[in-house]
Formats: structure tokens, sequence, C-alpha cells
């Protein structure tokens, strides 16, 4: 004998919901509700289910007229409303059958996947899915290859005979990158455009690069009339500065200061208001020119080129051959120092001990003067180890010579870098100037400081 499920009893539904009918043995349960059922039976079949709700635990009405699905489907599932031609699939248990193919908001439908996998696809999503994919196109229709585009307007590359002006050819009257270059090409010329332009402003600045090849830096000697600047912000005479009132007073470009022209700087103004000896005036054509500063700009007189050299006289570098080399590279490098005939030129050798040369014109060869307490170094005759290159020329081509010789049987291992470097800068530091160091093994005597 088959026992009955049991049946959750509801009061009467609205006219959009029907009663099921009377023969019916289960009664759609509400949301939130579980049913239990009884262990299957093979006379229990979907017969026995006329209506499916379109959404859990909601009856629907049955539609007049349809015809039930030709395949069976499990115990506990529901079948959708047949349509004209029913579907020949079956449905698995816990699964819920398509809808009516209307399209449905994605989400849903993804939604609705995921809670009964078992599910058809939604074909209405489908097909509206697939016709926004399609117009999400580049091109003039969607579907088409052919780009809503004329080329005709697309920019398009320089012929072979056609080279870009370059930055001296647009701004002649700007300097050479070379000497002065910004981290932008324009600056702003108001102050609401400074606000708003955020951007960093640095300049990369070497006055003593090397020139363009072809091209010379000007040198503009002004004599008695003095370098022709700014009174206000000193700025110096430029290409961009203007000349009014005849040719008497110039605008700085920079403050728009009214400065006096001097009476030996003076000149007429043409029809355009350029001086006539423009042509003859680099500074006002040249971006790049060179001043020569008169005594007023020296805070002391300027200093000659002084070139020390600091040589490792150890048996280590006796027997690689260093000293030689340094020797024969220094003598056939004197011509080519800068500064001449000016150049200041000093020696000092070291091992455990270090040696200090005495190089004044009036010797006929150097006198060599040793220090070995190098706890408390000390220069001797300070005034006569740096010696004019021009005026002490053969006495340093003879120490050079008879350098390599002087120090052939030297057998001193050590080596006091530390003390000779100090003793170097003590008698470098009144004038300054490069220091040359030439060490062949590393420092044994003490620490370097």
């Amino acid at each position: 004998m088959r026992s009955l499920p049991q049946t959750a009893k509801f009061p009467p539904s609205s006219g959009n919901v029907p009663q099921p009918s009377s023969d019916s043995s289960f009664l759609g349960p509400r949301p939130n509700f579980q049913q239990t059922f009884p262990r299957p039976d093979s006379s229990y079949t979907a017969t026995n289910s006329n209506f499916q709700p379109p959404f859990g635990g909601y009856p629907s009405k049955q539609p007049a007229g349809s015809q039930a699905s030709p395949f069976p489907s499990q115990q506990g599932s529901y079948m959708p409303p047949p349509s004209a031609s029913s579907s020949p699939f079956p449905s698995q248990q816990g699964s819920y059958g398509p809808s009516p193919p209307v399209a449905a908001p994605l989400g849903y439908q993804l939604r609705d996947q995921m809670q009964h996998p078992g599910s058809a696809p939604p074909i209405g999503g489908a097909q509206s899915l697939a016709e926004d994919f399609s117009s999400l196109s580049l091109a003039s229709t969607p579907g088409s290859i052919e780009l809503g585009l004329d080329y005709r307007t697309l920019p398009r590359p320089l012929d072979g005979d056609v080279e870009p002006s370059s930055f001296v050819e647009m701004y002649p009257m700007n300097c050479n990158p070379r000497y002065l270059r910004l981290t932008t090409s324009a600056i702003p010329n108001s102050w609401s455009l400074a606000s708003r332009w955020h951007l960093p402003l640095g300049a990369v600045v070497c006055p003593l690069a090397e020139a363009p090849e072809g091209e010379e830096v000007p040198v503009i000697n002004f004599a008695s009339t003095g370098i022709i600047r700014c009174r206000r912000c000193r700025t110096y005479v430029n290409p961009y500065v203007t000349f009014t009132d005849a040719g008497r007073k110039w605008r700085c470009n920079i403050c728009s200061l009214l400065n006096d022209v001097p009476g030996e700087y003076f000149a007429n103004l043409d029809a355009t208001g350029r001086r006539i000896d423009l042509d003859q005036r680099p500074e006002l054509i040249k971006g790049s020119v060179e001043f020569v500063a008169p005594m007023e700009y020296l805070v002391r007189p300027p200093m000659p080129p002084l070139y020390f050299f600091l040589i490792d006289v150890s048996i280590s570098a006796v027997r690689s051959g260093m000293i030689e080399v340094v020797a024969q590279t220094i003598r056939s490098c004197l011509d080519e120092l800068p500064g001449f005939p000016r150049t200041q030129i000093g020696f000092i050798t070291f091992d455990s001990t270090i040696h200090f040369y005495n190089m004044k014109s009036s010797l006929t060869q150097p006198q060599m003067m040793v220090v070995s307490d190098l706890d408390d170094v000390f220069v001797p005759l300070p005034d006569d180890l740096l010696v004019n290159l021009s005026d002490s020329r053969n006495v340093v081509e003879t120490f050079l010579d008879s350098l390599p010789s002087m120090f052939q049987d030297n057998v001193n291992v050590e080596s006091a870098f530390g003390s000779a470097l100090k003793v170097a800068f003590m008698v470098m530091s009144k004038l300054g100037g490069k220091l040359l160091i030439f060490q062949n093994t590393l420092p044994s005597w003490e620490l370097v400081a």
C-alpha cells in the first residue's frame, strides 16, 4: 500500500495562481518549506504532475491543450509548460527546464545557471550577447573589415630628400644645446599659465663644453667700456634686448628695465629699429659668446695650472717596469700640458719613505730630500717643490731620464701611500691643481686616513 507524501496547507491563492486539481497527490511548496517525498514508485510518472512553477515553490497555470512530454522525468523534478513542440530532452533530478526563449538580464542568467547546473543554456541571452559583441566593432559597419577612416588624412613620413631643420637652424639666436640644455623647450610667459604648468624646470649648463665641429665661440672684449649688463637684474646684453630712443637706451628682456647705452657702444638704428652695426656685434646675434672679464671681476689673480705627480718606487714597481713607462710617458706629454708658459709642475716618489725633489731653474740636476718620519710628516723647501715648467724644462727632463736608474736596485717592499698623499695635499693646498698618482702595490706601511 502506497503512503501519501506529507502536504503543507496554504490559504487560497489569488486568481493568478490556480489551485491544483483534486486528483493531484502533491501540493506545490512555498519558499523556505522543505518537502519530504516517499521512496520512488514505478507507478508515479510525470503524468501525475500537471504543472511547473517558473520559480522554485510557486505554482503556475497549466496551459490548455498542451501535450505531455514523451520522456519521463525523474522523481522530484518538474517539466516546463509544453509548447506546440515539446523538448525532446529529459530533465535531470532537481532541475528545472528552460523558460520560453525570452532575453533576460545576463546577471540573472548566470545566477540561475550556477544554482541549477542542469538547466539548458539561455537561448535568448546568448543571441542578445552575440548582437552586443557584434556592435562593438571599430569598423564603420558592424561585422565589416572596412575601417571608417579616410587614409588620406593619416600622417605620412617625410620624403627621402626632406630632412627636419636642426634646433640651431630654427633658433639661430639661442645657444647650442651643448652649452645649455633645459628640461623643456618653452617656458610659461604668464603667471596663470605657470600655475597650471606643473612641470619641473631645470637646466644642464656646460660652459666649457667642446664646440661643435665647424663652429667657434666668439670672444668679446669691451676693454674700457666694461661688460654691458642690466642695472637691476645684471643680465648680460644678448640678442633679445631691444634698443630704443634712437639707440641711446636698451630694454632688458628679463626685467624690462631701460638702461643707458655707453657712448663707446652707441650706434644709430635703422628704419626697423635694428642697430646698423648689428653684423659687427656677435653678442647681439649669437647665443653663445665669451666675455673677457676685466680686473674688477677677479677676486684674486688667476691661478696657474698645476700638475703634481706621485710615483710609487717600491720593489714591485721596479720589477714590473712601471717606473720606466711612467717616466717616458710624462716626458712625451710635457709639450701638451695646457697653460703654457704659466704651467707649474712637481714630483714626489715614495716607498717606505717619502722623496721630495728641488727643481729650481738655477740647478743643473734635481736635488732629492728624504723624509722618513711618517708619523709627523712635513714639507721641506715648500717654495721650491713647485717650479715653472718653461723655466725648469731642462731640470725636469733630466729627472725623468734618470728616474728608472735611481731606484733600479731598490729592494724596499713597503708602500707609504697614505703619508705621501697627505704631503702632496700640503704642497698643493695654496694653488690647487691636478694630482696624478702612479701606484703599483697596495698601501702597507699604514692605513690611509
